[in-house]
């Protein structure tokens, strides 16, 4: 019998901060999601933001580069 797909995904453990927990149950809960899934979510648009901050970044040094020029 194969697994099921969750099972093939990976996998990390990790230890919470005291009520980080419930944090994330009741805002899964809000959001209709499982916690895993609002987990997921919340580190996917950290990293998206992330992204959009080196982003502007760059942008900036582009037009100071030019200015300077």
């Amino acid at each position: 019998m194969d697994e099921a797909p969750s099972r093939q995904l990976d996998k990390f453990i990790i230890r919470l901060p005291e009520g980080m927990r419930d944090q994330i149950k009741e805002a899964a809960k809000l959001s209709k999601r499982t916690m895993n899934a609002e987990v997921v979510a919340r580190l996917d648009a950290s990293f998206k933001a992330d992204d959009k901050i080196k982003g502007l970044a760059f942008v900036k040094t582009v037009k100071d580069h030019a200015t300077q020029t």
